[in-house]
This record gives C-alpha cells, structure tokens and sequence, in this order.
C-alpha cells in the first residue's frame, strides 16, 4: 500500500503483562482494549463466551445447506410397518367415505356443468386410491410378510403427476378456446334454419363466460325482396327461440341477401359452386350474391385448416374471377369453427 494508505490502517500491539499502557504510549493516541487469556474464551462485562461454541453456533444453521463435514450424516435405517386392528379400519372407513363424497361430487359437477365440481371430485377419488393402497399393503404385508409401501407409492406418485398433467391440459384448452360442441352448434342453426324464410345459417361464434353461459353471433341468408321490417321481425324471432330453445344469447346477427330474381344469379350459382367445390379442402361456399347491375360477385368460403390457406384462396380467386372477366369478384375466407 502507499505511505498515505499505511498512515490510516491501525496497528493492534500485544504488550507483556505488567506494562504501563498510559504511562509507555502516552502521547500515541492508543487505547486499552483488554487482556489476553489462556483459555478461548471472550469475556466482556460479566459475560463469557466460549470460541468454540460461537464458532459452531455461527456455522450449524447452514450445515445442512453447505456441508463442510462429510460422512457425518446419519443414514436412514428401514422401519418394520407396524399396522394395528384399529388403524386398518379407520383407513377401511376413510377409503369408503371419499369414494362416496368423490362419486357425489362430480355427479353433481356434471350436472351442474362444473368444471370445478368435477376435478373436486376426482381429487377425492383420487385420495381414496391412496387410501385403498395403503390398506393393501398392510394386508399384504400382514399375510404374506412383504413390505411394498414404497413401491405403492412411486406408482401413486406416478399416477397423481398424471392426472395432475391432464386436468392441467383440460384447463389450459378451455383457456386458450376450444371448438364449440358439435350438438349445440348443430342444434342452434336448426333452430334458426326453421324460420320461414331463412334458408341457412352460417359462421356461428359462441364465445363461454361460464358453465351453460353462452354469448354468440351468426349470419342468416334471407331473400334479398326483404324489407328492413322484416329482417328485423326474423331477427329477434331468432334470438328468442334459441335463447328459450339452446340457452344462448346471439348478440349479433349479419344477413346474407339470397338472390331470388333467378335466371343469370340461378346460372352463376351454380357454376361457381361447382368450380369451387371441386377443390378438395373446400368445405362449404355460402353468402352468394350476384349483382348483374353493379356487375358484382361477392360468397364467402370455409377451407380446411389443413390446407395451405392462402394458397388455395388466391387459387379459387383466380379461377372464378377468369370465369366472369367482367365482374368485380369479391371472395371472404372464413375459418372452420363450428359444425
């Protein structure tokens, strides 16, 4: 260190007994700090305490974290099960019981549509497996003398990780979204397929807040003679019915105008269906309006989410603008959401 360094550090002197520490470092600006011992030990004010104990005190807390010994810690000795009359029968007892609560449970989570009722009750049913293996290893350990507890429970262990991974996975889909239920979807579109006038319903979007709590929208395709006055009577006619009929509330309802004047519509109809239809991953066209007088050609169309999307749209574009030269050809790709 440099001079100026040095000059700051202090100097700790041990002195021999006997020596005058005011008197010989008079002047020096040293202090009496105490008295060495033989024994290792810090005495302060009455107090005494051992350097060995204060050394083990300040390391034994993290001993177990930071071993610093080895070959000091006790290795675990296997204990002999012991079962009684009386234990077996309360685990007997405790395995009828959560199999009951369980199976009552998720009866009730099904009918209620609850998703929490339901894994509430595999969760007691699945304590009652434990249960019931615990009691079957008592019994084959009382009759046959084979200890099996710790094979038993690695296979629990293995088991209740996998459930665990499963009700993960079910959650998480419901989370991310899921396909709404073929049933339901089919159900709400006939429904509204029933209406007079409404020859089809497409594009339903259902979206859940919640057991049996459904919110949604759909398109209809409705002739295009139809007054606003009658579009709006069909309209709340619709949600009535499948409120009443499916439990579900439709916030929004587009119209598609059918053409009814037949002739050149009718034609075109019928050879773009086709021509579209004809490509494989080409589920559905729907929405088709042909306008003679604004010489436009508007359908939507539903293609296979395994197909190459934007390659099979820009495909059907060229095609059946290259049938109708003169048209504006205005094509929607729709996604396959629902049944």
């Amino acid at each position: 260190t440099s001079a100026g360094a040095a000059e700051l550090l202090p100097e700790l002197l041990e002195l021999p007994e006997g020596t005058d520490v005011e008197k010989d470092l008079a002047h020096t600006g040293a202090y009496h700090l105490g008295f060495t011992m033989e024994q290792p030990n810090v005495v302060c004010g009455g107090i005494i305490v051992n350097l060995a104990e204060a050394e083990n005190t300040w390391k034994e807390p993290l001993e177990r974290i930071f071993p610093t010994k080895v070959g000091t810690t006790p290795v675990p000795v296997p204990q002999t099960p012991d079962y009684t009359p009386v234990s077996l029968i309360i685990v007997g007892t405790a395995v009828i019981v959560k199999i009951l609560l369980g199976t009552y449970v998720k009866k009730q989570g099904i009918r209620a549509n609850s998703d929490s009722l339901r894994d509430s009750g595999k969760d007691a049913l699945f304590d009652a497996v434990i249960s019931a293996t615990t009691l079957l290893a008592a019994v084959i350990f009382l009759v046959f003398g084979w200890s099996l507890e710790a094979w038993l429970g690695a296979l629990i262990s293995l088991y209740i990780i996998k459930s665990g991974i499963d009700m993960f996975r079910e959650t998480m889909s419901r989370i991310l979204g899921e396909r709404v239920d073929s049933e339901l979807s089919q159900a709400i579109k006939e429904t509204i397929c029933n209406i007079p006038g409404v020859s089809g319903a497409y594009d339903l979007i259902l979206h859940s807040y919640g057991p049996d709590k459904w919110q949604g929208s759909v398109h209809i395709e409705v002739p295009d003679t139809w007054t606003a006055d009658e579009i709006d009577r069909v309209s709340r006619q619709i949600q009535e019915l499948v409120y009443d009929q499916q439990g579900v509330i439709l916030t929004g309802i587009g119209i598609y105008a059918r053409n009814t004047a037949g002739g050149a519509a009718t034609e075109a109809l019928s050879r773009i269906t086709e021509a579209v239809m004809s490509e494989d991953q080409v589920l559905q066209i729907h929405g088709f309006n042909y306008n003679e007088a604004e010489k436009t050609i508007r359908f939507d169309i539903v293609l296979d989410f395994a197909a190459d999307r934007a390659a099979l749209f820009q495909k059907i574009c060229e095609k059946v603008q290259a049938m109708y030269p003169d048209f504006k050809v205005l094509i929607v790709m729709d996604s396959d959401i629902s049944d």
